[in-house]
């Protein structure tokens, strides 16, 4: 399998053929070759494969035996795009002009709802068991399963998504600027919206998120760790 580069998450759209490795072993337990290109997802016991043509393929992950499949509209395929909570995916689409949202049910692929989307940039993630959207107006988050929006941020626009690990059953860590224009507020993002958790001093830059914290730089380059009780 050969990795073919994406800004937003390297590694996630593949060519050549998928290979499912023994991890004690190292040896090679099945292979299924790609047409062209395909994003590829591991999920718990499975694999998703979405080719460039819209067909989705689910592969059991231990042996490579097909579980399902079926056909999606033509979008815009990448490393957030479908996006998968449970046993629902979700993609979004241009659909008679404008941008949608459908969701699907796995392994079938049965479309269940259909939603209307902003045209402008959006960022969708996995939040603890909801999808997550930021846009242009602000955050929100959906039920997969549904469609149905759970709840709405409008200030959430202004806040920047902390690097690190995606860790779909935790909060999205985010970073806003405090009403005193210097200092950094810290906030989790989940099923009940979000939560300003932590109040960083002035001077920090480049966050990462780190298991349970945050690790940070101060204007001498020394590392520093803040804990984030939220999580």
């Amino acid at each position: 399998m050969s990795e073919v580069r994406s800004a937003s998450d390297p590694g996630r759209r593949v060519e050549g053929t998928v290979h499912g490795v023994d991890p004690t072993t190292g040896a090679t337990r099945w292979s299924v070759p790609l047409p062209s290109t395909a994003v590829l997802r591991a999920l718990p016991g499975r694999v998703l494969l979405v080719q460039d043509n819209g067909l989705v393929r689910f592969l059991d992950a231990r042996d490579g035996v097909e579980r399902g499949r079926g056909q999606l509209p033509p979008a815009d395929y990448g490393p957030d795009n479908p996006q998968v909570v449970g046993a629902h995916l979700v993609l979004r689409h241009p659909v008679a002009g404008a941008v949608a949202l459908t969701g699907y049910d796995l392994p079938g692929l049965a479309s269940r709802w259909r939603v209307p989307v902003s045209s402008g940039e959006l960022t969708l993630r996995p939040c603890q068991g909801l999808i997550c959207g930021q846009d242009e107006q602000g955050r929100w988050a959906i039920d997969a399963g549904t469609g149905a929006r759970v709840w709405s941020w409008p200030d959430g626009a202004r806040w920047r998504t902390v690097a690190g690990p995606r860790v779909p059953a935790e909060p999205l860590v985010v970073l806003g600027l405090a009403a005193d224009g210097r200092r950094a507020l810290v906030a989790t993002v989940g099923r009940d919206g979000h939560r300003v958790s932590v109040v960083l001093p002035e001077g920090l830059t480049d966050c990462r998120r780190v298991g349970a914290g945050l690790i940070c730089r101060d204007s001498t380059a020394r590392v520093t760790f803040w804990p984030l009780e939220a999580l």
